[in-house]
Formats: C-alpha cells, sequence, structure tokens
C-alpha cells in the first residue's frame, strides 16, 4: 500500500515540476502584456495542480463558506496553514489576492520564479521589525491595486493538531488598510503531511468564515478572538462538514 502510494506521489510531483516549468516559461513572457494575463495564468496553473493531485493521489477538496467573500474588495484572510496544499490551491480558490510568504520560497527552481511575478509580499523574518515595516507599506500598496492578502498568522506550517500564537502583523496591517479579515480552517495537512513526500488519498475540507471588522478593536482581543474561532473549527471542522452531506 505505501509502496503504491509512493509511486502515485511521485508521479504528481513529477507532472506539477514539469507544468511549472512551462507555467514559469509562459508568465515571463507574459510580461509584455498586463498583470491580468499573469493572474490568469496563476489561476490556470492552481487549477491543474488540483486536478492532477485528484487524479495521482486521489485527494480531492470540499470548500464551504465562498459567499462570505466580497466581491470586487480587498480583503485579508487569516488561514490555517498545514501544507503546501493551499499555496497552490489558493491562488484559484482565493483569486485576485496575494501571499504574504518567506522570501526564500522564491529561490526555488521554476515555482519560485513564477511565484516572483505575483506581486506577492516577500519577508525575511531575521530581519525583524523591516519586514513588519515591508508587508504595511506593500500591503497598502496591494490594496490599492485591488488585490487581497492571504496571511498564515501562524508564521510557518504546522501539523494538524498544533496551534501555536498567532503573530498579531495580519491585524495591524488590517487596521492600517480599513480591511476586513475573513479566517479560514483547513485539513490539508492530514492528506498531504508537512515535510514528507507521500501524499494520502481523500477529501480536503476548507471553512472560509465571515468577515470581521477590525479597524475600532484591541488588537489583542481581536487576536485572542481569531485564534480561538480558528481553533475551535480546526478541531469541529469534519463534524461542521457533516452536517451539509
Amino acid at each position: 500500500m505505501i509502496f503504491f502510494l509512493f509511486i502515485r506521489s511521485t508521479l504528481f510531483l513529477f507532472f506539477i515540476t514539469i507544468l511549472s516549468i512551462f507555467w514559469c516559461l509562459l508568465l515571463y513572457l507574459s510580461l509584455a502584456f498586463t498583470f491580468k494575463v499573469r493572474k490568469y495564468l496563476f489561476y490556470i496553473w492552481s487549477r491543474l495542480i488540483l486536478i492532477s493531485i485528484k487524479i495521482f493521489c486521489g485527494i480531492k477538496y470540499k470548500i464551504k463558506g465562498l459567499e462570505n467573500i466580497p466581491k470586487n474588495k480587498s480583503i485579508i484572510f487569516f488561514s490555517k496553514h498545514q501544507s503546501a496544499w493551499e499555496t497552490f490551491a489558493f491562488l484559484s480558490l482565493l483569486p485576485n489576492s496575494c501571499f504574504i510568504l518567506k522570501k526564500s520560497l522564491l529561490n526555488i527552481p521554476f515555482f519560485g520564479w513564477g511565484m516572483r511575478l505575483g506581486r506577492h509580499i516577500a519577508i525575511d523574518r531575521k530581519l525583524g521589525i523591516y519586514s513588519i515595516k515591508k508587508i504595511l507599506k506593500l500591503g497598502e500598496k496591494r490594496k490599492l491595486e485591488g488585490l487581497s492578502i492571504i496571511i498564515f498568522p501562524e508564521g510557518t506550517r504546522t501539523l494538524p493538531n498544533e496551534h501555536p500564537k498567532f503573530y498579531t502583523t495580519g491585524i495591524v496591517l488590517a487596521q492600517k488598510t480599513k480591511s476586513k479579515i475573513i479566517p479560514i480552517v483547513l485539513n490539508s495537512g492530514k492528506f498531504w503531511p508537512k515535510n514528507k513526500w507521500i501524499k494520502f488519498p481523500g477529501t480536503i475540507l476548507v471553512l472560509i468564515g465571515k468577515s470581521i471588522d477590525v479597524v475600532n478593536l484591541d488588537r489583542k482581543v481581536i487576536n485572542k478572538y481569531l485564534y480561538k474561532w480558528i481553533k475551535n473549527n480546526s478541531i469541529k471542522l469534519e463534524e461542521i462538514f457533516s452536517k451539509f452531506d
């Protein structure tokens, strides 16, 4: 069984590597056109990865709460982060968005080179306060460009049952840009484990919460509320989805 899963996972990773090479090439060729063309290429690439992981690894997904995302309005998504799945998937599930991500990811051949053209906010956490200033500066710019921002408040990928504290940078950004926050929980780490080669078949669940206006709220209070909402709904995620079936 494990050997079979290993082969399927290897075929998937080989496929998305080849796909990403062509995607990266097309992105750089698209520099002659508007950013709208590049956003479309990001969307198509994401959809193809979601289709291929279903074919090769048997990983599907269900998503609830898309109606909570306002149209034609920039917001900030606070998402749980358990695997690379959401990095790929959110490019199509949450279109017209950019990530706050580690600068080192942009050095990964083809994947990182392509991500450089997505207007993502790349930071080096070792630079401390400078990184925060960069997030606030570019965050305002991205909002003016009409982009929403995806932030992982835990700062890195976590195991399914881990719930480390949240950084408050996202809340500071939301208040500075007068943006609402939408929390997201998922269980992708159950099927695409952190730092593991083998992917396991199953259905990833994604729950999108209602938007929260944080402009006039105390940062510690709203951070505590978001942490509690995401932790509690992460624990009850399968139970929540069972009510929809």
